[in-house]
C-alpha cells in the first residue's frame, strides 16, 4: 500500500486550501479535485491543523471560506477530546466543529477508576468548542459504555433536548428523561451532574441518608462558566436532625491567568450555627499557585477547629489537659524564582516628561533568584499531642488532620547577579522548630537556626562570606530498639504481664515507650567568617596572586541517653558502649592563605591558629574517657604542577605540601606530603595503514607519601611537666588522625583491535605516626592491596578478576610483636558471554582478633579472642536461569592472659564458637504469554558449639501466568473480521502461526500509535466494559525457619520459629488465596502451671480470601475474606477465649453491569476482648460516580449500633 503525502502551504495562493494543513492519504488510490478543493480516498484520509486531527474518507474546503467539511466515517480529535460522526464542519478561524450524528466521551476525574472513568454522550447535532465545552441538541449521555453501539442497549441513559458538557467540570441537561433500558422512569426539567467523581463532592442532585448525626439530606450545585475567572466550583449544604444546618462542602477555583496564576478555596463540614449542645466546627483550606517562565509560588492555608476531630481524639486531648474549644491554623508558602529583574530605578516617575521606567530600566541593575519555604502552625501543644496519638498497632490515628510536623519553618534564599557582572550576593536564612523530628532524611532536627551571607565584588575580585549553624540531630529507631522500648515486665513462669496497682502494664523503659525517634546529637554549632581576594596579575607578567581569610568555631556533642534492651542490659542509643567513639568535639580555626599561579604551576602559603578538643571513649575497654586538646599555630605551603610535558617521555605531575605546627609550649609538629604522577603512551599504531593490527598501550603510575614528625627540644622549660615523658607529649600531639601514609597506584591500558584490557594496582599503607616520629619505626596499622584486570570486547565487559587484601593492626608498642586484629583476603572472578551466560565467583578469608588489657599487668595487653571466617560465593546466570550459592564458616576461640585457650562451661558457652552458613538460591523466569517465575532460597545455619541454635530457613515463591486464553479471544476477533463466515471453519492456523500472531498481539499491546483514530470510541467503550478476563495465574509462597535440635527429636512443629505459607489461584472466574503467618519462641520454658505449653506463639495469623465470578461477562461476584488469630495469649488457661480470636470475616455478593454495581456484604470485626463490630452494607450505584448510590449499612460506634442510609443521584 502506497502513501501519498501532500503538504499545502500558503505559498500556493491560488489553491489556498488551508494554510499549514497536512493531509496524508493511506489508500491504493486517492482523488484530488483542484477545482472543488476536495480530497477523497477510499482507504481514508488523515488531516492535521495545529492541534486538530481529522480522519475521514472525504475532506473538502468551502470556497472562499475558512471552513473544512469532512464526510463518511469521521474521527475528530482535539487535544484529549475525540468525536465519531457522519459529517463534520470545522471553522479553522476558531476551530469550532459542528457535528452531525456524533458520539464522544469525556474523562471523569476523582475517585473513578479506569476503565470506568468516562462519560459517553452523543446526539443529533452538536457544537464542539473543545477543549472547553460541547453543546448537544437532542442528545443523550450515560456512563454505560455500550451506549456507543446502541443507545437502547445501555443499562440507563438520560435523553435531553439540550445537553451542555463542560469538559472536566459538569454536565447540564435540559428537559430530560431518565431511561432504565428502554423504559422512561423520571423527568427532570434540569439535571446537573459533576464530572469530578467523589463521595465527598457536592451532589448536584439530593443525597439522602442517616448517620450518627441523625437523618440528613445533602444537596449542592456547580457554578461558573468558561469565561468566569473567579467563580468556578461547587457548593453543598447539609441538614441533619441532630446538628442542624451545615456547609457540607464549598470549593471555589479562581484563575487570574490560565495555567499560571490560580487557586482554590474550600470549606468542609462547617457547622457555623449548630443546634444547642453542639460546638461550632469548620475545616477551611486555601491554596494558590503562581507560575511564570521564571519560577513558581505555592501557598496553602488551613484553619480547622479541634471540635471537628472525632470523639476519640477529642477525649484524648481532654485527658492530656488540652481544650477541644480551639482552632488550629497551618500556613505554608513555597517559592522558587530565577532571573527576576531588579526594580531599578525604584519606581521613579518624571512628572514633567511623564516618563515611566521600562522593563529594560528595571533589568538594568541585574536579576534575582529567590527561594522561600515557610510553614507555621499555631496551638503547638494541641498539635504535638495529636501528633503523638497512635492506635493499638502503633500507627498514626488522627481523623481530619495530616500528622503535624513543624511549629515554624522560615527558610529563604536571595541571590543577586548584577547585569554587568560587577558583583553578586547571596542571603540565606532558616529557622525551624519541629514537633516530630527524625522521620526522614530531610527532617532530622527539632530546631535549626542557620544563616549564610556572601558578597562577591567581581569587579574588584573580592568575596565575603558568613555562616552560622545551630541545631540538633535526630534519627529513627531501629526495629530492635522499638521492640526493646515497648517491652513490659512479665512473670518468669506464666509470662503474664505484670501490672501496677492501677492495673496498667509496667514498662521497662517508661520514658521511651512511645517514641519513634531519638536524638543523635544534642548540639551541632558552627560559625564561620571568610574573605577572599584575587586573583590579580602582577605587571602583566602572567604571574597571578590571591589571598584569603577564614575563622571557624564549631562544636558537636553526641547524645548519651541509654535504655534497657531485650536482654535486660543497659544500651546506649548512640554507640556509647563502643570503644573509640567520639562523644564531643570542638574546634576554633583561624586561617590566612596566599596563593600564586603561573602557567600550570601553583604555589599556596597558609597560616592557621587552631584550638581543638576531643572527648571519646578509651580504645581499651575499662579505661576512663580520653580528653585530648590541642592549641597550635600552623605554617604551611603547597606547590603543584600536574601537567609537566616531557615530550616523548610522557607527562609528569608533582605536588609537595608542607605544614609546621607550633604549640603554645613551643614544641613543634611537621607534615610532609609528596604526590607524584607519571603517564606515558608506550605504543600506538592506530591509524597506521601498514600495521596488521591496531595496538595502543598506556601506563599511569602514582605515588603519594605523607609523614609527620615531632620536635620536643624547643619546648619551654617552664611549660614542661617533669612527670611527663617525651613519649607522652608526642602521643598527645600525634593522635590517630596523624598517620604516616603511602599509596602506590598503577594503571596499564592495552587497546588491541576492538578489545581493551585494563590492569589496576593499588597499595595503600598507613603507619603509626607516633612511633615513626619517636624512633623512625614504620609500625604498620593498615594495609589495603587491590589488583584487578578487566577485559572488554566492543566496550562490553567480558572478563574481570580481582585480588584484594586488607590488614588492620591495633595500636601497639615496638616492644611487642606485631598484633594484627583483622586480615581479609577476597578474590573475585567474573566471566560475561552472551552465548554462555555470566559466571561470578568470589572467595574470602577474614581473621579478626580482640585485645584486652591484662589484669595482672595493666601496662600490657593480650589476645583475648580470635575469629576466622572463610566464605565462598558462586553465581551463574544464563537466559532464564540465575543460580547463587554461598558457604561461610566461622570459627572463634577465647584465650586467657597466658595465651591458653578457654573451654566452654555450663554458664559460658561462647569461649569456643564454630558456625557454618550455607545459602542456595535459584531463580527461573521465562516467557511473556506463558510466564513461569520460580525463586528458591534455602539457608542452613549450624552452630556446632550450641546445637540448639541450629536452624534451616527456606523461602520459595512460584508464579505461573497464562495469557493464552485472553489472546486467543483476540485471534478469534481477527478471524471474524477478516475471514468470510463460510470459510471460518477452513481457516486453521498451525501452532507456529498462532504463536507468531500471539507474539505480534503482545507487541501491539505495548505500542501506542501516534495518529490512528480508527475505533477510538469503540476502544474506549471496550475498555469500559467489565472484564474479569480469562487470565490464569497461580502463586505459592513459603518461608520457613526450622530449629534443627527440635527436628531431630521428632518435634517438628515446635521447632518452627517463623513460618509464612500461602498460595493463590486465579483461573478465569475463580480466585482463592490463603496465607498463614507464624512467629514464636521455640525455647520458651515449660512451667508447672502450663506443662503442655512448651513453646510460645507470638503470632499465628490466618488470611483467607475467595471470589467466584459467573454469569454473562462474569458480571456476578461472590466473595469472602477472613482473618483469624489463634496465638496463645493466656498461658494459665489454654482454653481461654483470649487464645483463639476470629479477627474479621466478611462475605458478600456483587453484580457488575456495564456501568453499575449492586452489592450486599456482611462482616464482623473484633474491636475489643469479646466485642465484635457488626457491619452489613447494601448498595446500588454507578462505577463512575461512587456517590451516586442507593444503600444502607449497619455500624457500631461508641458502644452503640447505628444504621447509615444513603441515596444519591
Amino acid at each position: 500500500m502506497k502513501k501519498i503525502l501532500i503538504i499545502v502551504f500558503a505559498l500556493i495562493s491560488f489553491l489556498a486550501f488551508a494554510e499549514g494543513m497536512l493531509i496524508e492519504a493511506v489508500a491504493d488510490e486517492a482523488n484530488i479535485s483542484f477545482e472543488d478543493e476536495e480530497f477523497s480516498a477510499n482507504g481514508g484520509l488523515k488531516a492535521q491543523y495545529e492541534d486538530v486531527k481529522i480522519q475521514a474518507n472525504r475532506i473538502k474546503k468551502v470556497k472562499d471560506k475558512n471552513i473544512i467539511i469532512a464526510y463518511d466515517k469521521i474521527l475528530f480529535s482535539q487535544q484529549d477530546q475525540n468525536i465519531e460522526a457522519d459529517e463534520l464542519r470545522l471553522r479553522l478561524d476558531d476551530k469550532v466543529a459542528i457535528v452531525k450524528d456524533g458520539k464522544s466521551f469525556t474523562k471523569v476525574s476523582g475517585e473513578a477508576k479506569a476503565p470506568h472513568d468516562r462519560l459517553f454522550y452523543g446526539g443529533e447535532k452538536f457544537e464542539a468548542r473543545f477543549p472547553n465545552k460541547a453543546i448537544v441538541k437532542n442528545g443523550y449521555f450515560s456512563t454505560c459504555s455500550n451506549i456507543i453501539e446502541d443507545k437502547n442497549s445501555a443499562d440507563y441513559r438520560i435523553e435531553s433536548k439540550k445537553i451542555v458538557v463542560y469538559i472536566g467540570k459538569r454536565v447540564v441537561a435540559y428537559n430530560s428523561f431518565l431511561y432504565i433500558k428502554k423504559i422512561p422512569v423520571l423527568w427532570f426539567p434540569v439535571y446537573v451532574t459533576s464530572l469530578k467523581s467523589s463521595v465527598d463532592g457536592a451532589p448536584l442532585f439530593p443525597r439522602f441518608g442517616s448517620d450518627k448525626d441523625g437523618s440528613y439530606v445533602i444537596w449542592g450545585l456547580d457554578y461558573g462558566e468558561d469565561d468566569s475567572k473567579y467563580l468556578n466550583g461547587s457548593a453543598a449544604v447539609k441538614w441533619s436532625t441532630k446538628k442542624g444546618w451545615v456547609l457540607d462542602s464549598w470549593h471555589n477555583a479562581y484563575t487570574i491567568e490560565k495555567g499560571k496564576n490560580a487557586g482554590v478555596t474550600s470549606f468542609r463540614d462547617t457547622y457555623l450555627w449548630p443546634k444547642e449542645g453542639y460546638d461550632k466546627e469548620w475545616k477551611f483550606t486555601h491554596t494558590h499557585s503562581y507560575s511564570s517562565n521564571n519560577g513558581q509560588l505555592d501557598w496553602e492555608y488551613q484553619n480547622n477547629s479541634t471540635s471537628s476531630l472525632n470523639d476519640d481524639t477529642k477525649k484524648y486531648l481532654n485527658e492530656k489537659g488540652q481544650s477541644e474549644e480551639k482552632k488550629v491554623s497551618i500556613y505554608k508558602l513555597k517559592s522558587n524564582f530565577t532571573k527576576v529583574p531588579t526594580l531599578f530605578p525604584p519606581f521613579i516617575l518624571n512628572p514633567i516628561l511623564k516618563k515611566y521606567p521600562s522593563f529594560e530600566d528595571y533589568a538594568k541593575n541585574g536579576e534575582y533568584s529567590i527561594m522561600t519555604n515557610v510553614e507555621w502552625t499555631d496551638e503547638e501543644d494541641v498539635m504535638r499531642e495529636i501528633g503523638n496519638k497512635q492506635d493499638d498497632d502503633g500507627e498514626d490515628q488522627i481523623v481530619g488532620y495530616v500528622k503535624p510536623d513543624r511549629k515554624i519553618l522560615l527558610e529563604g534564599k536571595l541571590d543577586k547577579r548584577e547585569k554587568q557582572d560587577r558583583y553578586d550576593y547571596s542571603l540565606y536564612y532558616k529557622r525551624l522548630k519541629d514537633l516530630n523530628p527524625g522521620n526522614s532524611v530531610n527532617d532530622t532536627a527539632s530546631y535549626d537556626r542557620t544563616q549564610r551571607y556572601s558578597l562577591n565584588l567581581k569587579k574588584y575580585k573580592v568575596s565575603l562570606g558568613y555562616e552560622s549553624i545551630d541545631k540538633d540531630e535526630y534519627r529513627t529507631l531501629s526495629t530492635i530498639e522499638r521492640e526493646a522500648l515497648r517491652r513490659v515486665e512479665r512473670d518468669s513462669i506464666t509470662n503474664e504481664i505484670i501490672e501496677n496497682t492501677s492495673g496498667e502494664a509496667i514498662y521497662l523503659n517508661p520514658n521511651y515507650k512511645d517514641i519513634e525517634t531519638v536524638k543523635r546529637y544534642d548540639i551541632i554549632k558552627n560559625e564561620n567568617y571568610k574573605i577572599n581576594i584575587g586573583s590579580y596579575e602582577i605587571f602583566k607578567t602572567g604571574l597571578k596572586w590571591n589571598a584569603g581569610y577564614s575563622n571557624t568555631e564549631s562544636v558537636k556533642k553526641l547524645n548519651g541517653d541509654s535504655y534497657i534492651d531485650a536482654e535486660g542490659e543497659v544500651k546506649y542509643f548512640n554507640d556509647y558502649h563502643e570503644t573509640g567513639v567520639i562523644t564531643e568535639e570542638g574546634n576554633n580555626n583561624l586561617t590566612y592563605n596566599l596563593g600564586f599561579n603561573y602557567s600550570k604551576t601553583s604555589l599556596g602559603l597558609n597560616y592557621s591558629e587552631v584550638e581543638s578538643y576531643t572527648k571519646k571513649n578509651s580504645e581499651l575497654e575499662g579505661m576512663p574517657q580520653e580528653n585530648i586538646s590541642e592549641t597550635f599555630k600552623q605554617y604551611g605551603g603547597r606547590i603543584s604542577n600536574r601537567d609537566i610535558d616531557l615530550k616523548k617521555y610522557g607527562t609528569l605531575g608533582l605536588t609537595y605540601e608542607y605544614a609546621k605546627d607550633i604549640f603554645k609550649e613551643k614544641d613543634e609538629r611537621y607534615k610532609n606530603h609528596y604526590d607524584i604522577g607519571y603517564g606515558k603512551e608506550l605504543y600506538n599504531n592506530i591509524g597506521d595503514p601498514y600495521s596488521p593490527f591496531d595496538l595502543k598501550l598506556n601506563n599511569q603510575v602514582g605515588y603519594k607519601y605523607t609523614v609527620y614528625t615531632y620536635d620536643l627540644a624547643k619546648r619551654e622549660e617552664d611549660t614542661t611537666d617533669s612527670t611527663k615523658t617525651k613519649e607522652a607529649y608526642m602521643k598527645e600531639r600525634l593522635n590517630s588522625s596523624y598517620r604516616m601514609n603511602k599509596v602506590y597506584t598503577d594503571t596499564l591500558t592495552t587497546d588491541l583491535g576492538n578489545t581493551r584490557t585494563t590492569y589496576n594496582f593499588t597499595l595503600d599503607e598507613s603507619y603509626n605516626g607516633y612511633y615513626y616520629a619517636l624512633d623512625d619505626l614504620e609500625l604498620l596499622e593498615s594495609r589495603n592491596l587491590n589488583n584487578n584486570v578487566t577485559f572488554n570486547i566492543d566496550n562490553k565487559k567480558y572478563f574481570y578478576f580481582s585480588v584484594a587484601n586488607s590488614d588492620n593492626y591495633n595500636e601497639r608498642s615496638p616492644k611487642k610483636p606485631a598484633f594484627k586484629n583483622r586480615d581479609s583476603d577476597v578474590y573475585t572472578y567474573e566471566l560475561h558471554d552472551e552465548r554462555y551466560g555470566k559466571f561470578t565467583y568470589s572467595t574470602s578469608n577474614v581473621i579478626s582478633k580482640t585485645e584486652k588489657v591484662s589484669i595482672s599487668n595493666p601496662d600490657d595487653t593480650y589476645m583475648s579472642a580470635r575469629t576466622k571466617t572463610l566464605g565462598d560465593k558462586y553465581g551463574y546466570s544464563f537466559k532464564d536461569w540465575t543460580l547463587n550459592y554461598s558457604d561461610s564458616n566461622t570459627r572463634g576461640r577465647n584465650y586467657d592472659e597466658n595465651g591458653d585457650p578457654l573451654e566452654n562451661t555450663e554458664t559460658i558457652k561462647t569461649n569456643i564458637t564454630s558456625k557454618n552458613t550455607k545459602v542456595l538460591g535459584v531463580v527461573f523466569n521465562h516467557g511473556e504469554i506463558i510466564n513461569r517465575n520460580i525463586s528458591f532460597d534455602y539457608e542452613i545455619y549450624r552452630d556446632k558449639m550450641q546445637k540448639i541454635n541450629d536452624k534451616n530457613t527456606l523461602k520459595f515463591n512460584l508464579r505461573f501466568t497464562d495469557k493464552r486464553d485472553e489472546l486467543e479471544e483476540q485471534i478469534d476477533k481477527i478471524k471474524n473480521r477478516y475471514v468470510d463466515e463460510e470459510n471460518q471453519d477452513k481457516f486453521v492456523l498451525t501452532e507456529k502461526e498462532r504463536n507468531k500472531i500471539l507474539e505480534m498481539l503482545m507487541e501491539e499491546n505495548k505500542n501506542d500509535l501516534n495518529f490512528n483514530l480508527i475505533g477510538a470510541l469503540e476502544q474506549a467503550s471496550n475498555d469500559s466494559k467489565t472484564k474479569l478476563g480469562k487470565l490464569k495465574e497461580y502463586k505459592i509462597e513459603l518461608e520457613l525457619v526450622n530449629y534443627e535440635d527440635y527436628r531431630k527429636k521428632h518435634d517438628y512443629g515446635s521447632s518452627m520459629s517463623n513460618l509464612v505459607a500461602g498460595w493463590s489461584v486465579l483461573y478465569h472466574q475463580f480466585f482463592f488465596s490463603y496465607k498463614y503467618t507464624q512467629a514464636k519462641d521455640p525455647f520458651y520454658k515449660k512451667s508447672v502451671t502450663t506443662p503442655d505449653a512448651h513453646y510460645h506463639y507470638t503470632k499465628r495469623l490466618h488470611y483467607n480470601e475467595g471470589r467466584y465470578s459467573f454469569g454473562k461477562n462474569n458480571s456476578w461476584n461472590v466473595k469472602y475474606n477472613m482473618h483469624f488469630d489463634d496465638s496463645i495469649k493466656d498461658r494459665k488457661n489454654l482454653s481461654s477465649s483470649k487464645n483463639k480470636k476470629l479477627k474479621k470475616y466478611e462475605i458478600g455478593v456483587e453484580k457488575y453491569f456495564h456501568c453499575t454495581l449492586l452489592g450486599l456484604t456482611y462482616s464482623q470485626e473484633l474491636v475489643d476482648e469479646g466485642i465484635y463490630e457488626t457491619l452489613w452494607t447494601f448498595k446500588f450505584g454507578l462505577l463512575t460516580f461512587p456517590e451516586k448510590k442507593l444503600g444502607l449499612q449497619r455500624t457500631r460506634s461508641d458502644g452503640e449500633y447505628t444504621i447509615e442510609q444513603y441515596l444519591g443521584m
